[in-house]
Parts: C-alpha cells; structure tokens; sequence
C-alpha cells in the first residue's frame, strides 16, 4: 500500500482537486510538494460559494487546510 506523502510525490505535474476545510475547491497541476504535504499548484482554479476564479501563476495550499486531495481520474 502506498503511502499518502510518496502518492504525491509521484502525483507531481498531474492534475490534483484539493478540497480545503473551509470548503475552498483548488485545481491545478502539482509542480511541488514537501514533507508537510504542502502542495504547489500550477495554473490553478479555485472555487467558493459556486463562483469559480482562475489564478496567474502559482498557488500554495498548505497541507494543514486540506481535507481531501483527488488526482483526476484519467490520470490515475
């Protein structure tokens, strides 16, 4: 069984949902990751509340606000 840190690790440059406690809906494709398992996502969208806003650039989610992480399913 593959542990949650070393699936990311080999998520990096694939599609990610992340889903935060407060509700927040980040997508984008992982570029880093590291041991707290914070997340860098490139070319990221985020929704709230039903509206939905892509971001230039980057977007750092750190691990501690994160509830679920899904790798999209073509990918996996």
């Amino acid at each position: 069984m593959m542990k949650p840190l070393s699936a990311l690790y080999n998520s990096i440059n694939k599609q990610v949902s992340i889903i935060c406690k407060d509700g927040t809906e980040c997508r984008g494709k992982i570029v880093e990751v590291d041991e707290f398992m914070n997340i860098v996502l490139r070319d990221p969208q985020e929704s709230k509340n039903g509206k939905s806003e892509k971001i230039e650039g980057m977007l750092l989610v750190r691990g501690s606000d994160m509830s679920i992480i899904r790798l999209e399913e073509n990918q996996i």
